[in-house]
């Protein structure tokens, strides 16, 4: 997928490496291929744990454990629904529907859904993977990457970091739509009246915000990152935008709970000038459930793909898997909540998302080297209170964990 975008970042990401004088402290970072390098950066690697990772496996699911997943589709009667279950090596996957209910065009493991706020954690994960070159420091002061002053001004002495755009704690309001244009990142109207740090308040801006921080410092674009970092090294057709899918011709529309097309195919070609469109990464990732749950792998292998290749160093996947905040109930760490009353007896990282008609959840326990991944649409936004997790993903993800238990 785009292996001259990705050579041409490779060689950006180098050149950075040269002239970045402001990080100090020895970290281990990643290169282009298998192999690690050092550059002086602001924390310690931590060593890889042994966990030995096996060749991956797909399957179906058990007997019972389909027929049950049916049951619990029907019940609630979307249009269309992917899971993906990923056990260790294995992905067990599961599909209902139609991706074009019109054409009568089923859903395949392989089809691509845009998959709203679940981007966020992939968003993230590319972030890390650049901290790992060196480029950027997640608890640098963002001023540093923009070349202004960046403050909310009820508190202009509080820097805003990279950490609390991850995590919701920045007061960055939410749907911010404006051109991030010189002078707003300091402007009133870009902000809450909370004081950065001490209150959660969740911001799809702030993820925007993230990733025209990166495309200011590579000077390329967002999607050309994400490839380069994630999806090309680990072979998965995935793209923040449609026209960059290698097979852009299995994408699933989005249908509201009437069953009435939402969105047919998502062609959301860039328009905005590198570093300051502040929309592209929060929501907007097209990915099929199967590719996303070997994404999940990395924060389970210490940042290895089941081919063994070092994607995130170790030490990006223990700062992502971080509790940075207690909100309520939750636990907040990069991109994700930290929940214990979703599966019983076991504490795992949670997130959902909702857009023009798509409801999505992922759980994975890092432990158990467990994940589940559901993407639906044609169905309500019915929500379990306790968890805040939508129903019917909530009930299939609870079915697929205990595949082979």
């Amino acid at each position: 997928m785009l292996l001259k975008k990705t050579s041409a970042i490779l060689a950006v990401s180098i050149l950075l490496l040269a002239s970045c004088t402001k990080l100090t402290g020895p970290k281990t970072i990643m290169d282009s291929g298998d192999q690690t390098s050092s550059v002086e950066t602001t924390s310690p690697a931590i060593p890889a744990e042994s966990t030995e990772i096996k060749e991956l496996a797909y399957s179906e699911f058990d007997t019972e454990t389909e027929q049950n997943l049916q049951n619990i589709t029907t019940s609630y009667k979307p249009t269309a629904v992917q899971v993906a279950f990923l056990d260790w090596n294995t992905i067990y996957t599961y599909c209902y529907g139609y991706a074009e209910k019109y054409s009568r065009r089923a859903v395949t493991d392989d089809t691509k859904y845009r998959i709203a706020s679940l981007s966020k954690l992939i968003t993230a994960m590319v972030f890390m993977a650049a901290q790992d070159r060196g480029l950027v420091d997640d608890e640098t002061d963002i001023s540093e990457y923009f070349g202004e002053p960046c403050y909310n001004p009820l508190y202009k002495n509080i820097a805003i970091t990279p950490s609390m755009l991850m995590t919701h704690l920045s007061s960055v309001a939410s749907e911010i739509h404006y051109i991030l244009r010189k002078g707003l990142l300091s402007s009133g109207r870009f902000y809450l009246s909370t004081e950065p740090g001490k209150t959660y308040s969740y911001s799809n801006t702030g993820y925007g915000t993230l990733s025209c921080l990166l495309e200011r410092v590579t000077q390329q674009p967002f999607p050309d990152l994400a490839e380069a970092y994630l999806f090309d090294p680990m072979q998965i057709d995935a793209a923040y935008t449609w026209d960059r899918l290698d097979d852009g011709t299995d994408i699933g529309a989005l249908y509201g709970e009437s069953g009435g097309m939402t969105v047919n195919t998502v062609r959301s070609i860039r328009t905005d000038p590198l570093g300051m469109g502040l929309r592209i990464s929060y929501g907007n990732l097209l990915i099929s459930a199967k590719d996303y749950v070997k994404l999940l792998g990395l924060l389970m292998y210490d940042g290895r793909d089941f081919n063994g290749k070092q994607i995130l160093s170790s030490y990006a996947v223990n700062e992502m898997l971080e509790r940075r905040f207690t909100q309520n109930m939750f636990g907040v760490a990069y991109g994700s909540q930290i929940q214990t009353n979703v599966i019983e007896g076991t504490t795992v990282y949670v997130h959902t998302g909702s857009a023009n008609g798509m409801f999505s959840a992922f759980v994975f326990d890092p432990k158990a080297k467990k994940a589940a991944v559901v993407l639906s649409t044609g169905e309500g936004r019915r929500m379990n209170p306790d968890n805040e997790i939508y129903s019917l993903c909530l009930d299939l993800i609870t079915e697929a964990w205990g595949q082979n238990s």
